[in-house]
């Protein structure tokens, strides 16, 4: 692997870069089973009488429920480390490759929509030289 083909991650903590075996991309999986919940209901709540067009002020839009953040950390700066979140070692995400097998994974968990993995994946590509397309 090239070293720009290299994705070189650094904790969310402490800033410094995560070495193989040091650290892991992590989200909590009840936040955002939880964050589904919430979605559900917000849409309920904001659903149109039918046959009409479905318009949000800003101020609604904005009480959208929130995506759960997916972290980078060292297993050493973790606040929660024995919380069970789920966790990607970051040995198993050090090229596009890795994220797109992990992306191809993720798609079956029915909580990832609900994180910002998305974000992930862009981070990883500004840290790997590849920048915007």
């Amino acid at each position: 692997m090239s070293a720009r083909s290299r994705i070189e991650w650094t904790c969310a903590v402490c800033k410094e870069p995560i070495a193989n075996r040091q650290g892991y991309i992590v989200a909590d999986v009840l936040a955002a089973l939880d964050v589904l919940d919430a979605e559900q209901k917000w849409h309920e709540d904001h659903r149109p009488p039918a046959g009409e067009l479905q318009v949000l002020t800003c101020r609604e839009l904005s009480t959208y429920p929130p995506h759960v953040s997916w972290q980078v950390l060292h297993r050493k700066c973790d606040p929660r480390p024995d919380y069970g979140d789920y966790a990607i070692e970051v040995e198993r995400a050090r090229s596009a490759w890795d994220l797109i097998w992990w992306t191809a994974h993720l798609m079956g968990k029915n909580w990832v929509p609900a994180t910002n993995w998305d974000d992930v994946l862009r981070h990883a590509a500004m840290r790997s030289g590849s920048g915007d397309p």
